[in-house]
């Protein structure tokens, strides 16, 4: 049996987890911002 899990699912597992995500373009560099969300969170 093959369960799919779609995208509205995972945005609900994320923010129940106090995450979220986002889309940018491939291969596109981080942003000051993103960079700095990194180091905050580790």
């Amino acid at each position: 049996m093959s369960e799919e899990v779609g995208i509205k699912k995972v945005a609900t597992i994320l923010d129940l987890l106090g995450y979220e995500f986002s889309l940018r373009a491939k291969g596109r560099p981080k942003t000051l911002e993103e960079l700095v969300n990194e180091r905050r969170d580790s």
